[in-house]
């Protein structure tokens, strides 16, 4: 049984490649290749891959059919992120199955990190500490009304930390959610709760859209909305009017307004980092750890 890959390649920079490469020696039977600029296009990601039969790449790394078919030796992709759906990921899956290629994500690596961003930019809505105060300075988040937007698992570890504190907890998601439904957190169909909550948080898949401009007219005014999502979960032309009244607040960090960020980085009532929320010390190491495990359960078969 071969216990390695032939060759390993890193194809798009990444934080963590050194550690990676370190972990990953005794797994590739050549040298493993690591890449520290984006492809230029698909012609420069075949050549990068060329000979590889095991590929990493970061949540930014695309890699379509066409590019797949070209690299006959590949069997495995690693994607050092989160694998969600073919829809929300920049890797043809469809493509990769019917070729024999094992595609496999990580997850909650970086979940921590991102539920202490969105709990301490809630509190420093609710104190007025960071300029900006939804009902006067110095509130509690008790009995207030908090909203999420995907409850997956960093949803559900979101709404446990708010009902810590008191908060009405709702969502909203594609399926209901039992587990979380039996802590007190309530499932509302979507204008109910868009009408019901305060503050919305917004955890969801790359590639989603869950509001469009009618949808922000039911929000309102004197709301607050968080994104910690890869990109723009909802219309932009709908968030630019919302956002031009003085009642309206928005925080996102470093990729949540991706690729709008240039519009709205100097806007008074909008807030943004230039990190990503859950990609802490500890993440990268969880990132790491969880990646060189998928590589060895997949040898091991």
């Amino acid at each position: 049984m071969n216990r390695k890959f032939e060759k390993i390649s890193i194809l798009n920079p990444m934080s963590i490649s050194d550690k990676l490469i370190e972990n990953l020696r005794e797994y590739s039977a050549q040298p493993i290749t690591a890449f520290i600029t984006e492809a230029e296009n698909d012609d420069e990601v075949i050549r990068r891959i060329g000979d590889s039969d095991c590929v990493l790449v970061s949540w930014n790394g695309k890699l379509n059919g066409m590019v797949l078919k070209k690299c006959s030796a590949l069997r495995y992709v690693g994607l050092c992120s989160t694998l969600f759906t073919g829809e929300s990921s920049n890797i043809d899956l469809d493509d990769a199955e019917d070729l024999g290629i094992e595609v496999r994500g990580i997850s909650d690596y970086g979940d921590t990190g991102t539920v202490e961003f969105v709990i301490s930019e809630i509190i420093a809505v609710f104190k007025g500490s960071n300029g900006f105060s939804r009902n006067g300075i110095n509130c509690e988040l008790g009995k207030s009304s908090v909203g999420i937007f995907g409850m997956g698992s960093l949803g559900k570890k979101i709404a446990k930390a708010l009902l810590f504190f008191g908060a009405e907890v709702f969502y909203h998601s594609r399926s209901r959610k039992p587990d979380i439904e039996r802590l007190g957190v309530e499932y509302l169909d979507k204008r109910k709760f868009l009408k019901t909550v305060d503050l919305i948080s917004f955890n969801l898949p790359r590639n989603t859209e869950v509001m469009d401009e009618v949808d922000f007219d039911i929000f309102g005014n004197g709301k607050v909305l968080i994104n910690t999502s890869l990109g723009c979960p909802f219309n932009i032309n709908g968030f630019s009017k919302w956002i031009s009244s003085d009642a309206n607040y928005a925080i996102f960090d470093a990729d949540g307004l991706s690729p709008y960020k240039e519009m709205f980085i100097n806007h008074r009532n909008v807030r943004t980092v230039d990190f990503y929320s859950g990609y802490t010390i500890q993440a990268m190491e969880r990132q790491v750890e969880k990646t060189v495990e998928n590589i060895k359960n997949f040898l091991s078969v």
